[in-house]
């Protein structure tokens, strides 16, 4: 029995093509190009919601806008249907699309001036007549760093074990610590180490060369803050005894030098005027009655 192949002709090829691969491929899509946002309290942010349209699909759309806190319920934040937009946040337009009309492919929401309550998750969706599309998104809110304190404990002399301290007020979370000498050549004390929970540096076996000004550097990525503390170094009683001896022994040695060369001096001039004494003699010419020697 004779086999007979079917072969599709490049008309048929590009009709299946045409028919089933290009609608599914050039549909309605929704792409938010990060997943999670981080934010500090206070400043505003923008969560991305582009979607694209098939030509059959440019009727009314639909996209909704939801919020569901952690732990509960979600929520209906905003809904643009029929070139309105609907506020159901509460917020006082706080919240609002970044577009005027978002139906040209841009539906970004924004939130402005954060709030820790705004930490989540956000949902964008997107409906035509023809489907639904939605792209997920998590907002973290993180509480601003505050300016932290530093200072110097301990007995700043040289050879002593000094701690520099970092820290935040008892009632604020700390998210890492980091420090550097920002000032002379930088150079970081050889035997030191920083407690990156509680922010303090430790130093041991101080040296001349430690002192400096130091800065503590605390926060997160999202949100930094600094502060600088100067530290002072004094000498030891050991070093400043090594320094004061050699003073004194330079001053009593000039002080002798001065005494033996006016000694010195002294006697080479008693030793020249008696030399003077036996050289040098005037005779005077005599009297009528006497003759008379003066030594000059």
């Amino acid at each position: 029995m004779a086999s007979r192949t079917c072969r599709r002709s490049p008309e048929m090829t590009m009709w299946i093509w045409l028919t089933f691969i290009l609608p599914s491929t050039c549909g309605l899509s929704v792409i938010s190009s990060v997943s999670h946002y981080h934010a500090v309290k206070g400043v505003s942010v923008n969560l991305g919601c582009d979607f694209t349209l098939a030509p059959e699909e440019l009727g009314l759309l639909d996209i909704k806008w939801t919020f569901r806190p952690p732990d509960s319920q979600e929520k209906l934040l905003l809904w643009y249907e029929g070139h309105s937009v609907v506020d159901l946040s509460g917020s006082k337009g706080r919240i609002h699309f970044d577009m005027l009309h978002p139906q040209g492919g841009d539906a970004s929401l924004i939130l402005q001036n954060l709030k820790l309550a705004d930490t989540g998750t956000y949902r964008c969706k997107v409906k035509t007549s023809t489907g639904v599309e939605s792209s997920t998104m998590q907002l973290t809110v993180i509480k601003e760093v505050p300016k932290p304190e530093c200072g110097v404990s301990g007995n700043a002399t040289v050879g002593n074990d000094v701690t520099l301290r970092c820290g935040f007020p008892e009632d604020t979370e700390s998210r890492g610590f980091s420090w550097k000498k920002i000032s002379g050549d930088g150079m970081f004390p050889r035997f030191s180490s920083v407690d990156k929970t509680r922010g303090d540096l430790y130093i041991k076996d101080l040296k001349t060369r430690d002192a400096g000004t130091y800065r503590c550097t605390a926060g997160s990525p999202f949100s930094v803050e600094h502060c600088d503390v100067i530290l002072q170094t004094k000498p030891s009683k050991s070093t400043a005894s090594s320094v004061v001896t050699p003073n004194v022994i330079f001053i009593v040695n000039v002080i002798i030098s001065i005494i033996i060369l006016n000694i010195i001096v002294i006697i080479g001039c008693v030793r020249r005027i008696k030399r003077r004494n036996k050289t040098m003699a005037v005779t005077c010419l005599p009297h009528e009655d006497f003759a008379e020697v003066i030594i000059c």
